[in-house]
């Protein structure tokens, strides 16, 4: 799945010693989509005491659940992004998300506990009940 579209005109360079190996950077990008996505804060505990803090935007639930699980990783904050089709606003909106709950059906449907108690599914038109799903991160 693509999330971030970008052109090349849009490539920053760096002298090597401030960018890791296979690290690109941006000064822009495009987000062509209209399903929800994820911004995790976390931190990354190193071995020389030292802590680097990040933020990841993703439409996957398993890069949230793969960082949670790492032993030197620590999640500070997860934000949910939807398009107003899903929010039911009209306009993208960004929440800080309290849990996430996924249905089996053919196929796995996530649905998203916000911090205002407010229940919200992946699907567009899905009216979310939360008795349908079982709880996957908290």
């Amino acid at each position: 799945m693509i999330m971030f579209y970008t052109s090349n005109e849009a490539e920053l360079f760096f002298p090597p010693e401030l960018v890791q190996e296979g690290i690109s950077c941006w000064q822009n990008v495009w987000h062509n989509t209209c399903l929800p996505w994820l911004q995790i804060s976390f931190v990354i505990n190193c071995q020389n005491d030292e802590s680097i803090n990040r933020i990841m935007m993703t439409p996957r639930v398993e890069d949230l659940l793969e960082l949670s699980n790492h032993p030197d990783i620590a999640v500070i904050e997860v934000n949910l992004v939807t398009p107003g089709s899903i929010n039911k606003s009209g306009r993208w909106k960004l929440d800080i998300l309290h849990s996430i709950w996924v249905k089996k059906n053919k196929y796995s449907v996530y649905g998203y506990m916000l911090d205002s108690d407010e229940f919200v599914s992946e699907l567009p038109n899905d009216e979310a009940v939360i008795s349908e799903y079982r709880l996957l991160w908290e």
